[in-house]
């Protein structure tokens, strides 16, 4: 990330979001939607990441917005 940074010149701030579903599928909620929406009125083509799983088993998926359903 701070590679990311400095090459932006600075202009690079925020990367996205994160987060986790435990003992669930790594697909975005209505909610989880919502706020990549969101993010992306502010951000240019924001991440959204989800891990899901529990103990060892985990599996992320990623998206970019602006996305919708």
């Amino acid at each position: 990330m701070e590679r990311a940074f400095e090459a932006s010149g600075g202009g690079l701030d925020y990367l996205g979001d994160w987060h986790s579903h435990p003992d669930n599928v790594a697909e975005m909620s209505d909610l989880d939607a919502a706020t990549l929406l969101r993010i992306a009125r502010k951000v240019s083509s924001p991440l959204m990441l989800i891990l899901a799983g529990s103990g060892s088993e985990w599996s992320p998926k990623c998206w970019m917005g602006p996305w919708a359903r």
